[in-house]
Order: C-alpha cells, then structure tokens, then sequence
C-alpha cells in the first residue's frame, strides 16, 4: 500500500525535524543545569557536585573576656559545677537584675592566666569579667596557676574561694599546707574558731541546722592548713577546724591590703580557702540524701563565704 504525503505535511515534518536538532544543538553548545551533570557533556563553568556548606564559625577563644553586666559575676573553674553557687548568684537579686554564673573549665582558665601574663601581667579583664571565682573540688591541671597569679586577680578587686586538693600544691609560695586529700568519716563534725566568731561574724556565724552551736557536720574534708602564714599579704587566718584545743586547721580566710594606704586598711580582695569542699556538697533538697544536715550547713557555709567575700557585713 503506497502512502503519499502531501508537500504541506512534508514541510511540517522538515521544520519540526529543524526544530529539534536546533535544540539539541543548543544544549551541547550552553549546556544548563540537566546537561551539565551529564559526563559526556562539557562542564564549562557548571558543575555536577553540590555547592560547598559554609564553613563553621570558628569556636570562640576562652581568652576573650567580657565585662560583667550583671551585678554579680561568679565563675565556677573545675570539672565539678553543682547548684549551691548558681543559686547564689541567679537567686539573688538587686534592682531585679539576676546574677550570673559561668563554668570555665580547668584548660582554658590556665589559658585566661596565660592570656592575661602575656598582656603585661594585667589581670583587669578578669577582674571585670567575674567578681568571684571558685576552683572546686578535685579537678584536672590548671595550667600556669600560681599564688601569685590568685595574688594578681586580688589586687583589682577579685574575690577567690578554694577548694581544690588537686590544684592546691600550684599555691605552695603562699598558702602553708599540712596534708591533702584526707579520708574522714561521713557527716564529720568540725567547728569554727572561737576568734572568727567575735571578729567576723559573717563568715563565721550560727548555721541554721547547728542551731548557732560552734560546731556543726559537713559531709567531709579534703585539706588541714598550718595557721603559721607562708604569705605576708594577704595574711591567711584560720576560721575552721576539727573539735579540740589542738584541732587541726581546715578553712583560712584572708584580705589583701593595698601596701600604699599606710595610715588606714583598704582591701583590695578576699580569699577563702576550706578543706570541706561546700559548693561541691551544698545542698537544701537532694533525693534520699543520707546526711541532710551536713549537706545544708555546706550550703550556707558556701553562702556565708560569699557574704563575707562580698563585704555585706560592712553595709
């Protein structure tokens, strides 16, 4: 059977042939995206690989400080960071401004140090970053801790409490040491010394669950201090100790006098130093809790220090 076309639907068929291979022409020669992923087609500037993800922003250098804009700054520097403190600091107010609380851990507060050595020795920046730092219980190495780096810190108003066996023998030049790390019984009953009682009440005033008695529990202790100073300024007192005339010391407290005031006594900073390691164990509600009273006489032992540190027994 012979099928003719006419020259109407033959002229038809020509164009649309004519289209097409224009088409195809054209992908070859300005290939889009569908071509470009194809290997026998040129890439030109396309590519088949998906675009590269924008890069992480760089981890933000612990060195760099910034002012506290709370009315309390507390810097907790360990591996160990419990509530007692945070609650200090964010549960107590002033003008309906929080405080606030930051955890440094042990490596990059020995680079704050660092940092602050390599700046001609100026320690402002973290004195206007944190009012008060706490080294707390048994944590890793602290880098380039030295007395006289805590010394440094003091001088432009810092505030200090130390509970560190770990870190303490980095304090040798200043701080006098009998032992460290002792195994004590749990609740072990300690008490204040007599003279911190009548001189600086709020250090060492009546805790609520010793009922104002001198002597009270915590749940242990970690470090027993000489009471003869090692340092001349600030000057470490004993204001703790095991029971019994010949107790052992096992808390100092101390205030660095600025040497060019001569006829009067301006602090510049404050340190507590305390075998019983309190932000580690304060507590006022923890679940099933064997020694309850201990755990709350550590809490506000810990909140006693910071008064005191604060100097809210001279308003």
């Amino acid at each position: 059977m012979f099928v003719s076309i006419s020259p109407i639907n033959l002229n038809q068929i020509l164009k649309l042939a004519t289209g097409l291979l224009f088409i195809l022409v054209l992908g070859v020669v300005i290939p889009n995206e569908s071509f470009a992923c194809h290997k026998d087609v040129p890439h030109g500037p396309h590519t088949c690989d998906p675009p590269d993800p924008e890069p992480d922003p760089p981890p933000p250098d612990p060195t760099t400080l910034t002012e506290c804009d709370r009315w309390l700054c507390i810097a907790s520097v360990g591996k160990w960071h419990r509530l007692a403190a945070r609650f200090y600091a964010e549960g107590m107010e002033k003008g309906g401004v929080p405080g606030s609380y930051t955890e440094i851990p042990p490596n990059d507060f020995g680079n704050i140090i660092l940092a602050s050595l390599t700046t001609a020795d100026n320690y402002n920046d973290l004195c206007l970053a944190y009012d008060v730092l706490i080294f707390q219980w048994r944590s890793s190495k602290i880098k380039n801790l030295t007395w006289q780096s805590l010394v440094k810190y003091m001088r432009c108003g810092g505030l200090v409490i130390f509970e560190d066996p770990s870190n303490i023998g980095a304090l040798t030049d200043g701080v006098n040491i009998v032992d460290i790390n002792i195994k004590t019984e749990t609740p072990l009953t300690i008490a204040f010394e007599p003279t911190c009682i009548i001189n600086v009440p709020t250090l060492c005033g009546g805790l609520t669950d010793a009922h104002n008695a001198v002597e009270f529990d915590v749940d242990n202790n970690h470090m027993e201090f000489n009471e003869t100073p090692l340092s001349t300024n600030p000057i470490l007192i004993p204001f703790l100790k095991l029971p019994g005339e010949e107790g052992p010391i096992i808390g100092l407290y101390g205030e660095l006098l600025d040497e060019d005031v001569l006829d009067e006594d301006v602090v510049l900073g404050r340190i507590v130093l305390t075998g019983p390691d309190n932000s580690f164990h304060g507590s006022l509600h923890h679940p099933n809790d064997p020694n309850p009273d201990a755990h709350h006489n550590q809490y506000e032992l810990l909140f006693h220090e910071i008064d005191w540190l604060l100097g809210f027994e001279e308003e």
